[in-house]
């Protein structure tokens, strides 16, 4: 996140592996010369969550922990909405 304050129902969350990869892939990888200032929506700030989930009972017997994964942006749904 930037410098602002969101709440955190309002916040993009991942595990480890993601966090590091979208910070690598999406915020701070640079395709030209130079250092890439600011750095992609200004984040400057990566918070850690703790917490504890369980799936509904329908995701739960079709053998899923999460439903589909849809990606937001600036309030907007992208891709398959």
């Amino acid at each position: 996140q930037n410098d602002q304050d969101y709440p955190p129902e309002n916040q993009n969350t991942a595990n480890l592996a993601g966090a590091l990869w979208y910070l690598h892939n999406e915020i701070v990888t640079n395709y030209s010369t130079g250092t890439r200032c600011p750095r992609r929506f200004d984040i400057s700030e990566l918070h850690r969550f703790k917490i504890k989930m369980r799936p509904t009972e329908a995701l739960d017997k079709a053998g899923m922990h999460f439903g589909p994964r849809w990606a937001y942006d600036q309030g907007k749904c992208e891709g398959r909405c």
